[in-house]
């Protein structure tokens, strides 16, 4: 039975299983081959794309701001450098190898950086008003955001130098992220009806249903995702489970690393070409069988060279955006 309390012990959990779609997606996104017009013709990858952004995206904004605690500009700073030093890093560097500075490779922080500036400028702007309802307080914050968003989407369609630092293509990611804070705040009031053993049971009915049958906004159908992957992952007890603990909460330095390690990666899309004329399920085993293992390979490698990353305070800020070696310089001064 799902656990209904107020505890977030198994929020590293849905992290690991984000981290996890998106590397397993990334895995399949490298064996396209010749013989296929698109991506889209791996069934695997076609499902897997469908979500595993947003639920990414939705879990950061669940975890970026408690609302039990009062953030500082020193808090924004730390965590926007954590996002930007690695982006501007791993861009340079793979600019080198390649001859050519392309900063799309790590846009996911780019595009969190953003957002966690807004929300928090929208939490500052709504602080003072001490006395309004806290529901209504909520709804102004994300107003506020909103309306930051869309001048910045404004501009990047007049200006597109403006638009080739922001990367407007992924604005509307923040659905997600503003969706995960929402649910972040009322918590306490609604965890017993989002995590639940009926509220389970109904997402993965809907997901079925929203699938295969409906046609139905492509939005409410990631939602469906992400409220079914929440409540598995209250399924899965922490204290037992460490693999999933050190993985939900080392999920930046996989999401860096498992480039790398992918770039040699074999091309097997031909295999997959064979299974285009079979059933879905024919089809998705093959791609399973290759996802799956490499997956798993790819995320332990990612925890071990992060761990020998770590080492080096200078590298482990560079490259995974470990900011302790500037909080100790500061108090040593």
């Amino acid at each position: 039975m799902v656990t209904n309390n107020n505890r977030l012990d198994y929020i590293d959990t849905a992290k690991a299983l984000a981290i996890f779609f998106v590397v397993m997606g990334h895995v399949l996104s490298g064996c396209k081959s010749d013989c296929m017009e698109s991506w889209d013709e791996m069934i695997v990858w076609r499902l897997i794309y469908s979500f595993h952004m947003p639920l990414f995206m939705f879990v950061s904004g669940f975890v970026c701001f408690n609302p039990d605690k009062k953030y500082y500009v020193r808090d924004l700073i730390k965590r926007l450098v954590s996002y930007l030093i690695p982006f501007f890093t791993i861009a340079l560097f793979l600019g080198i190898l390649r001859e050519k500075l392309n900063f799309d490779q790590l846009w996911y922080f780019r595009s969190l950086a953003l957002f966690v500036l807004f929300l928090y400028i929208g939490m500052k702007a709504i602080d003072k008003c001490n006395t309004i309802n806290p529901i209504v307080r909520v709804l102004l914050v994300v107003l506020v955001f909103s309306v930051e968003l869309f001048l910045v989407y404004f501009l990047c369609q007049r200006l597109p130098v403006f638009d080739s630092i922001i990367d407007s293509s992924h604005i509307n990611l923040c659905v997600f992220f503003v969706g995960g804070y929402i649910i972040r705040c009322f918590w306490r009031a609604i965890n017993k009806f989002f995590i639940n053993d009926y509220t389970l049971v109904f997402s993965l009915i809907t997901i079925i249903l929203l699938y295969n049958i409906l046609p139905i906004s492509t939005i409410v159908k990631q939602f469906a995702v992400i409220l079914f992957i929440f409540n598995l992952s209250a399924l899965m007890p922490l204290r037992t489970n460490l693999v999933l603990q050190n993985l939900g909460k080392n999920t930046q330095s996989v999401y860096i690393l498992h480039f790398f390690i992918l770039f040699n990666a074999p091309f097997v899309g031909g295999v997959f070409c064979h299974y285009n004329s079979m059933a879905m399920i024919w089809q998705a085993i093959p791609q399973l069988i290759w996802s799956v293992p490499v997956t798993i390979i790819t995320i332990m490698l990612c925890l071990r060279l992060s761990t020998i990353i770590k080492c080096s305070p200078l590298l482990s800020l560079l490259i995974l955006g470990d900011t302790k070696i500037i909080q100790t310089k500061i108090k040593v001064k």
